[in-house]
């Protein structure tokens, strides 16, 4: 499995932020966010209901899951 080959000093987050697979990863690494690929992660809205401070307002917009 491709998880456990993965080194921690290999990981983009900007990438990682962006799938909406990875929410469990990134809660537990937060030091990985990038929080304008996250605001945009449709899987990532309850996580950016708990952090404001840190949306990124534009990526929100973008988010099909933000509006509820």
């Amino acid at each position: 499995m491709i998880k456990s080959l993965v080194q921690h000093e290999h990981i983009n987050g900007f990438g990682l932020s962006s799938n909406p697979r990875a929410m469990p990863l990134l809660q537990k690494k937060p030091q990985w966010i990038n929080w304008f690929q996250l605001s945009a992660n449709p899987s990532a809205v309850p996580f950016l209901e708990k952090h404001p401070q840190y949306i990124n307002w534009y990526s929100l917009s973008h988010n099909h899951n933000a509006i509820h």
